[in-house]
């Protein structure tokens, strides 16, 4: 089999055939690519191959790297240094047309599947048959039913699709992948969803297309998955190809230990874990707790003993329990693995997910938001993950988006807005955040990491006392990335509470003095601090936390 370049494998070497064939072709082909946006380094010399008929686990952590290396595969992105070869020829992937047109496609957690018209039309479309100027329905039927019967699908093909459960749709999308004559599929985290019975019916489906010469790239961070399924297996790590070759060269203890960037246990990974049980932690609601002990490297987060949060037993969408306590003064993170929930947990407590059952106090009080108004009232924010969908205004000005949350504050008696002291004040934190670009220019001029701290900006100048934010570098460049981590300090040590959700595990361990490891909804059996609070660490818990959760199903 062909080997991963990195510091640990060797240089991809052509895989032998079956006896008497000879050498065989990879399907694709990637030499040393390398990615920069920016100062940002997201792939760094990464080599790989995809061989006929095999099953290649891509694994990494949040930020690893994998979701920037397959839309260099599919196109969609363009390396900034390196060779991509399709079928032994070297390619220019340009767009994603280009790389379909060679076979190359990838099938991504947001399911292209148009709910609003039938699955046959979903599986010919853009292309629909025609007879007389109209849509030949019987020859739609007829070419559904033949894809669909031929990955051992039995759907009526001229239902909605809208009626289709995940784990349907999801073999809809490959079969209809498939039947465009693709030899190169790239799952993007196709189990994320899915039940253990819903993900074997995938995974039958990609084993009988590989008797075919198919090639999948199976992209996931569940190790068991890979484990079962995988015939190899490359992990990224930071960027860079760590770790490569058959999956007999792996247990679930190597993966685990590649995948973390440790060689051994949670223990000699330094890794501590508190297991608080969560009766204990309810019993505690209706009184207040010390502080944790903020260690040294994280002093901009000393917390008073005074709560300002505390979560007992919330059952919300997407958060099957959580407990967490949260001090003013104090930096607090949760991390997880893709849809481990922490977004959803942040939304239930801003009031956008309806919370079902468990307790909550802000500031001592019992809370229960009835929306995100009723958060804002009670100086709870919410930076949401999405900036240009939940955050700015693009047609708005710097200035005006600045003030939108805090506009009352900015009435005189009469209500005419003061628009003297808007400037002075918006110049002023245009000033403290390093806020680059005309602040009368709409917004959406601006990059997106000037556009992140007009974010920051906003909440600060609206007052919030409490702050949810969901991956607040996400997007962002490495200057404007050091200048946030400043400001979120900056409003700790003011004595705001805030909570940080990240994928990355080197931002977590910077800014936060505890961290919650967030799993299938789960929040608060998890928890790391102290001299305990590493990266390694962290993505080893958070790994391992997955495996166990499985293990329970």
């Amino acid at each position: 089999m062909g080997r991963v370049s990195s510091a640990k494998t060797a240089e991809p070497v052509p895989a032998a055939g079956a006896a008497g064939q000879g050498p065989r072709t990879p399907h694709v082909e990637a030499r040393s690519i390398t990615k920069r946006y920016g100062e940002m380094l997201a792939l760094d010399n990464v080599s790989l191959e995809v061989w006929p008929g095999e099953i290649l686990g891509l694994m990494g952590h949040n930020g690893a790297g994998k979701s920037t290396l397959i839309k260099i595969l599919t196109g969609a992105e363009q390396p900034t240094s390196g060779q991509l070869a399709v079928a032994g020829t070297p390619a220019q992937l340009r767009s994603v047309a280009d790389a379909r047109s060679l076979g190359v496609v990838a099938v991504y957690q947001e399911l292209r599947i148009i709910g609003t018209v039938s699955i046959a039309e979903n599986l010919s479309y853009p292309v629909l048959p025609q007879r007389f100027g109209f849509i030949d329905r019987r020859q739609l039927k007829k070419d559904a039913l033949r894809v669909l019967s031929a990955r051992g699908i039995d759907i009526d093909p001229m239902m909605p699709a809208s009626q289709l459960s995940q784990a349907e749709r999801q073999l809809v999308e490959i079969a209809a992948v498939l039947s465009s004559g693709a030899k190169v599929v790239l799952l993007d985290e196709p189990t994320s969803s899915l039940d253990i019975e819903q993900i074997e019916r995938v995974f039958h489906l990609m084993r009988s297309a590989t008797a075919e010469g198919v090639s999948f790239v199976l992209v996931t961070h569940k190790v068991h998955e890979v484990l079962d399924c995988a015939d190899r297996i490359v992990v990224l790590r930071d960027g860079r190809a760590v770790a490569g070759g058959a999956r007999s060269e792996f247990d679930h203890e190597r993966l685990v230990a590649e995948l973390a960037g440790s060689t051994g246990d949670s223990h000699q990974s330094g890794c501590s874990v508190v297991e608080p049980a969560p009766s204990a932690h309810a019993s505690e609601i209706g009184g207040t707790s010390p502080a944790p002990e903020t260690p040294a490297q994280h002093s901009s987060t000393s917390a008073t003993s005074a709560p300002a949060l505390r979560v007992a037993g919330l059952v919300a969408g997407g958060v099957r329990r959580a407990d967490l306590d949260l001090h003013f003064g104090e930096v607090v993170g949760l991390y997880g693995v893709l849809g481990a929930g922490r977004t959803a947990f942040l939304r239930a407590l801003f009031g956008v997910n309806p919370m079902r059952a468990g307790e909550v106090l802000l500031y001592g009080q019992p809370y229960s938001p009835k929306d995100p108004a009723d958060s804002l009232e009670h100086g709870l924010y919410l930076l949401s993950e999405s900036r240009k969908v939940d955050g700015i205004i693009p047609s708005l000005s710097v200035r005006n988006n600045q003030v939108v949350a805090a506009l009352r504050s900015f009435r005189r008696h009469l209500g005419a807005l003061d628009r003297g002291r808007v400037r002075t004040e918006t110049d002023r934190e245009a000033q403290r955040l390093d806020i680059r670009g005309n602040p009368d220019r709409p917004v959406g001029s601006l990059s997106g990491g000037n556009q992140q701290k007009v974010l920051f900006s906003r909440l600060h100048m609206a007052g919030a006392r409490l702050l949810l934010l969901d991956e607040p570098t996400r997007g962002v460049d490495v200057g404007a990335k050091r200048r946030i981590y400043q400001v979120i300090r900056d409003e700790a040590r003011e004595g705001k509470a805030v909570i940080v959700s990240s994928s990355e595990a080197e931002e977590i361990c910077e800014l936060c003095s505890r961290c919650y490891v967030v799993r299938k909804g789960r929040l608060g059996d998890v928890l790391l601090s102290g001299d305990a609070l590493t990266p390694d660490a962290l993505r080893l818990v958070a790994v391992r936390a997955e495996e166990e959760e499985v293990a329970l199903q």
